[in-house]
């Protein structure tokens, strides 16, 4: 009797844990056209102000070397934005998604 409950609880266990990562699953589907929209806004923000000089404020999780310095976008997309640091001559592209906010320099 006890084998039989020790391999329920186990089953029981599982269970659980798979509808924990289909819970996540659902939850950044309900998400995604949100951030599609945030995304959509930001895209058009930046191209229409290209050759400006921003500052980017990107994710934590960005390892880029473009945060919190002067950059000027260059070009956009849909999903990117390339820029150049006018200081280091580096030019990189950065996804949108990955900003979090920008602030418009003036040179």
């Amino acid at each position: 009797m006890k084998t039989l409950a020790w391999c329920l609880s186990i089953a029981a266990f599982l269970w659980c844990i798979s509808l924990s990562s289909r819970l996540k699953r659902v939850e950044r589907i309900l998400k995604e056209p949100e951030v599609r929209r945030e995304e959509a806004s930001l895209g058009q923000i930046l191209s229409k102000n290209i050759g400006s000089c921003v500052k980017l404020e990107l994710e934590d999780d960005c390892d880029c070397n473009f945060g919190n310095t002067q950059c000027r976008i260059l070009d956009t997309d849909e999903k990117w934005v390339l820029v150049r640091q006018e200081k280091k001559g580096l030019e990189g592209l950065i996804r949108i998604r990955q900003i979090k906010g920008l602030e418009f320099v003036e040179e």
